[in-house]
């Protein structure tokens, strides 16, 4: 299938394409406005960071060490604020990343309900993510992505905010295999520099 699941559900309601929205109620905007006072700066380009991506599939996501090196290369130009995102299953993934990093990096924490998550999300000028809850709501909000793509379906993900989509370029890609052991994998193939360049492009 090359057709994207909105072009496919639409065909099939025969519905008008349209775009996503999500509406965040005032405690969820007073939430998110309460953090960005307390740990933003105020004219920083804020990119966030994306670490997981649940346990569904193995290697939708970037290693420890080269989420490390990423956030030390995405933060080399001055004015830039890394904030890094999970929730409960990289608890210890995030702290490692934190504890690794030899930039200043704004934990936005793992414990925030979805809608706490989303508001955080919205605080981003652009938001770096695996095919994963986090690119939908970021794409939802209209903040701008780099999104990288291993075992899931490039072309059935539809961007409705600006952004670029990554693909391995492992001829296995789109396997939707659980777990993988080739070596390497299809995120070893995705390098920090093409990341770091697609976000230089959409900021």
């Amino acid at each position: 299938n090359q057709r994207s699941y909105p072009e496919i559900l639409f065909d099939a309601l025969k519905i008008i394409p349209g775009k996503p929205s999500l509406h965040l109620g005032i405690e969820d905007r007073e939430f998110a406005e309460r953090f960005e006072q307390s740990y933003l700066e105020h004219n920083s380009i804020k990119i966030g960071l994306n670490t997981g991506a649940g346990n569904r599939w193995q290697f939708k996501q970037l290693d420890v060490s080269k989420t490390v090196d990423l956030a030390n290369e995405l933060t080399r130009p001055v004015g830039r604020q890394i904030l890094i995102f999970g929730g409960p299953e990289e608890v210890e993934r995030n702290q490692e990343i934190i504890r690794k990093v030899s930039c200043p990096i704004v934990n936005t924490g793992t414990n925030n309900s979805i809608r706490q998550f989303a508001a955080l999300v919205g605080l981003c000028d652009i938001l770096v993510t695996s095919d994963s809850l986090a690119l939908h709501i970021a794409s939802a909000l209209g903040v701008a992505t780099v999104s990288f793509f291993g075992p899931t379906s490039v072309a059935e993900i539809k961007l409705f905010s600006r952004g670029e989509k990554i693909v391995s370029p492992l001829s296995c890609v789109c396997c939707y295999k659980r777990s993988c052991d080739f070596s390497p994998n299809c995120m070893h193939g995705i390098s920090t520099d093409q990341i770091s360049l697609a976000v230089q492009n959409c900021l």
